[in-house]
């Protein structure tokens, strides 16, 4: 009845996990929540030396907001 779920999981779900919580380590995010319910520019853009969600990789902060916001978009689009 319901054979389709395994494929559907296996091509769509579990990608599109991976490659979330891929950015959610690069970008230091605790939980997947937090990059769609959070304020981002605020928490990007914190200067702060307990800031924890500055991106580790040397970007200016407007480049790092445009970086997550590309990649974002791209994983949405591919598994709509």
């Amino acid at each position: 009845m319901h054979s389709y779920l395994l494929l559907v999981y296996n091509e769509i779900v579990l990608p599109m996990t991976m490659r979330l919580r891929q950015i959610m380590l690069e970008m230091n995010f605790g939980c997947e929540a937090e990059i769609f319910a959070s304020d981002l520019r605020f928490k990007m853009f914190d200067d702060s030396s307990y800031n924890c969600y500055k991106s580790p990789i040397p970007l200016k902060n407007e480049d790092a907001m445009n970086f997550l916001k590309t990649r974002l978009n791209t994983l949405i689009e591919r598994y709509q």
